[in-house]
């Protein structure tokens, strides 16, 4: 057969490389092709340019929501009774 020379060594180690070579011109030229591209499109700028001026950012800010203590603690009397008079200002350390 004519053909045989396919069948060598040398042979089979050019076939693959002139295979690796298209395949890497290939993956070359489909990842380089939007470069090429960019250069053909029109030249207007992809943003909006606007002048700045000085202005208030917000007048007011609403917000809700609830004010949650940092600590609570409930008092309950050992026994019935009434309180005369308290010796403590609201927000005063106490101790036992």
């Amino acid at each position: 057969m004519q053909l045989s020379w396919l069948h060598s060594k040398k042979a089979k180690i050019i076939i693959w490389t002139v295979i690796l070579v298209f395949l890497l011109c290939g993956i070359y030229a489909y990842t380089h092709r939007s470069r090429v591209s960019v250069g053909k499109t029109s030249a207007h700028p992809l943003v909006k340019v606007e002048k700045m001026e000085r202005k208030d950012m917000m007048k007011r800010v609403v917000l809700s929501g609830d004010t949650v203590p940092r600590e609570s603690v409930d008092i309950s009397p050992k026994y019935a009774g009434r309180l005369e008079k308290v010796y403590v200002d609201l927000g005063d350390k106490v101790t036992r």
